[in-house]
């Protein structure tokens, strides 16, 4: 988490009210691969319009077991091409160490990634 506040007082720096992250940890929380949060938020700023008349949300919280990262859906016009290896190479990584696997989800207004704690 020290990592991704960092990176996300970074980020309100070059987008000021464009950008807006909410971390509400009310679970213990448990081990995670290391950058996988940072990943994720690079990943909304990618996809997403980041702007002070539609800030991107990201949040950030514990539910059942994962740590879920969900930020508000509003893709970009014209979206920079994807290969989606980020999120494959997360998912296929947790599968060699866990049980449970990354889950996504995509909604008409969100788009949610859920990380198993280890």
């Amino acid at each position: 988490m020290t990592l991704v506040n960092s990176y996300s007082y970074l980020l309100e720096m070059r987008y000021e009210a464009g950008f807006r992250l909410a971390v509400n940890m009310t679970e213990q929380a448990g081990l995670i691969m290391p950058l996988s949060l940072q990943m994720l938020v690079e990943n909304a700023i990618k996809h997403n319009i980041v702007s002070a008349s539609r800030p991107l949300v990201v949040e950030i919280y514990t539910e059942n077991g994962y740590i879920v990262v969900r930020n508000n859906l509003q893709r970009k016009a014209n979206p920079e091409s994807g290969t989606h290896f980020g999120l494959q190479s997360l998912a296929k990584r947790y599968q060699l160490i866990s049980s449970k696997t990354v889950l996504t989800e995509e909604t008409s207004g969100y788009f949610t990634v859920k990380i198993p704690l280890l």
